[in-house]
């Protein structure tokens, strides 16, 4: 069956690959955005995970064309994992994740294994000669070394990701070879790890840079705002206790109309993240070092510098919010490097080392007052986190 590809052009499909598109772990990946914002109301680009997926697919099916490759049990496996390996994130993927760890214990791919164990699709997988709690494994970073060329610092799901956000949102300049990177892995020589070959540094360089650059935009204004505004909406209804356990099963779709149902603040947010109306960015700060100790992956530390935020301008709930994170643009390279003379070299670089990030949002502009109030960011922010339970700071 052919597939007309963003990036690869011209793919051609198994018709039994093809029949799985019908299960609906699938059909509901059509409906989940590659980005954080639903389709519906991301102008940036209007990418969907069901195309990444295929795209990590064919990127597999490439690389266990390789006879070093080519075992049975990767062979078999791998391709069907990069296919399903975002089959169990939750709508608007990365920020419903800071909420899913906790209600329900589980990220986008440790979750893929409850919902695909036992299920049709497993039967469907077993029949293609698949193993499914290997494939859950593969996906979650539990099948050393493999897991490393889906789950690691520079895998497939990276290689993909990157260029075809880039396409999607029109970065043009954005570029770099998968394939001539998928040409570098190497199994190491005791099969424990996987390496990388000297002569493919260059274009993992540049894959890094595209990584930084497609992260320039998704941390600049607008969408960085928007994306808060929507991280505060699912904020405020779990802190309600309105997101039922279904929730993390929904599209975007569903799961907006299931926020219009929510508390006041979580409606009000939700129809200006779809009317595209964001807050003013009134105040930012970034530096290689953390400013304070803090759970930088906890949604209370944002949620406490939020609160603070909308109690200092005097203003509801709904009409502030706060970017608190270590940054994702910069990734350092964990696999070895192998040069031709058999040595083997280190990817690290100081340079790639996280930023760390701090910006407020608030709907109106604020008064002078509370502007000078939030001149120095992280002194504001690191008073609002003492308020934060001790295992979150």
């Amino acid at each position: 069956m052919r597939w007309d590809d963003l990036l690869y052009g011209e793919i051609e499909i198994p018709e039994e690959v093809w029949k799985l598109f019908a299960h609906p772990l699938l059909i509901r990946l059509r409906g989940i955005s590659q980005a954080v914002l639903p389709l519906e109301a991301n102008p940036f680009t209007a990418l969907n995970r069901f195309w990444h997926g295929i795209g990590v697919w064919w990127l597999a099916k490439v690389l266990t064309a390789r006879p070093e490759f080519r075992q049975r049990h990767i062979a078999r496996n791998l391709p069907l994992a990069g296919l399903l390996h975002d089959a169990g994130n939750p709508p608007f993927s990365h920020i419903g994740e800071w909420f899913m760890k906790e209600a329900i214990g589980h990220d986008g791919e440790t979750h893929l294994r409850e919902l695909l164990l036992g299920s049709e699709l497993a039967h469907a997988l077993e029949r293609l000669g698949a193993d499914p709690p290997f494939v859950c494994n593969l996906v979650a970073g539990r099948a050393e070394p493999w897991s490393q060329l889906l789950n690691g610092s520079v895998d497939l799901d990276n290689l993909d990701n990157v260029l075809r956000y880039a396409h999607g949102r029109g970065l043009r300049a954005v570029t770099y070879d998968p394939f001539r990177i998928i040409a570098g892995f190497r199994i190491a020589p005791k099969g424990r790890a996987i390496e990388i070959d000297l002569a493919a540094l260059w274009e993992v360089r540049k894959w890094q840079m595209a990584r930084r650059a497609i992260y320039e935009s998704v941390y600049g204004y607008p969408q960085q705002a928007l994306e808060t505004m929507l991280f505060r909406a699912l904020e405020l209804a779990y802190v309600a206790g309105e997101l039922p356990p279904e929730f993390w099963r929904l599209t975007d779709a569903g799961a907006v109309r299931h926020l219009e149902t929510c508390n006041r603040g979580t409606r009000t947010l939700i129809r200006d993240v779809m009317a595209l109306q964001p807050y003013r960015l009134v105040q930012s700060w970034e530096g290689k070092e953390p400013p304070f100790a803090c759970e930088w992956s906890s949604w209370r530390v944002r949620k406490s510098v939020a609160d603070e935020l909308v109690a200092v301008a005097g203003v509801e709930p709904c009409e502030g919010t706060a970017f608190v994170e270590m940054g994702r643009d910069r990734r350092q390279i964990m696999l070895a490097v192998r040069g031709d003379d058999g040595e083997l070299h280190s990817a690290r670089r100081e340079e790639d080392e996280p930023t760390y990030r701090l910006h407020v949002y608030l709907k109106h502009q604020p008064s002078r007052s509370v502007a000078a109030e939030l001149s120095d960011l992280p002194a504001f922010a690191s008073r609002a986190i003492q308020n934060c339970p001790p295992s979150s700071r």
